[in-house]
């Protein structure tokens, strides 16, 4: 919900003729991304349908950054272990969210079947950590005596989507996209693609820098990324 709204003056507008600023101020951080990306969309959707419109001079940006956003990953064999040691032994990869800043758990554990665990980490790049540790059967469950077992993750939603956009870089050798290209990649993930994309990729400014007026996003180093050893934060 908007709780105000001002039209300012724009200093150093980016189009001759258009130099008025509106500020709109949400309730909450989330609430601002998903007006954000509304409007875009709108927008785009606007300028590509009706003749003799054009909006290219319209831009929507957030004031205060992206709302924070999990990084999550399904990880299967966990085989014994309670809530708490599973929280310790996802601790030590990096931090794990929380339902008050996220608005996701840490972890939710399945019961049926092979025993499974969703974990929603801080950063993407712990998330990470956590499949090349399964990858490379180094996350062993199983604190009774006996066999125990290899963990085995998949990436989920924003994780996905974050190496869905590396390996897009890494396909095409280019070091920018547009954000239509990055949605698309979105929607090409269906019932899987994150609610907030363009969110996910600002949550990564280890990996990518987001140009709001280009409405471009390019790779922090320059170089094309690899998916198997992201840069560090």
């Amino acid at each position: 919900s908007v709780q105000e709204v001002s039209l300012v003056e724009d200093k150093y507008p980016v189009h001759d003729g258009y130099n008025l600023m509106a500020y709109l101020g949400y309730a909450s951080p989330a609430d601002a991304s998903k007006a954000r990306n509304d409007m875009s969309r709108a927008i785009d959707e606007v300028t590509e349908n009706f003749y003799g419109i054009d909006l290219n001079h319209v831009t929507v940006n957030l004031k205060e950054g992206p709302a924070p956003v999990p990084f999550t990953i399904w990880v299967s064999n966990i085989v014994d272990e309670d809530f708490n040691e599973l929280k310790e032994i996802f601790e030590r990869f990096g931090k794990l969210c929380s339902l008050a800043t996220h608005g996701k758990p840490a972890m939710k554990i399945f019961e049926q079947g092979d025993r499974s665990v969703i974990v929603n980490f801080v950063r993407f790049e712990d998330a990470k950590a956590v499949l090349d540790a399964c990858e490379n059967r180094s996350l062993l469950f199983g604190k009774f005596a006996g066999e125990r077992m290899y963990a085995s993750a998949q990436p989920y939603s924003t994780t996905r989507y974050v190496l869905s956009l590396i390996d897009q870089f890494d396909k095409s050798q280019q070091f920018t996209m547009t954000w239509k290209e990055a949605e698309a990649v979105s929607l090409s993930m269906r019932e899987h693609a994150p609610p907030r994309w363009l969110d996910v990729v600002a949550c990564c400014p280890s990996l990518f820098r987001v140009d709001a007026q280009g409405q471009t996003i390019a790779l922090s180093d320059g170089q094309p990324p690899d998916a198997n050893n992201p840069e560090p934060a």
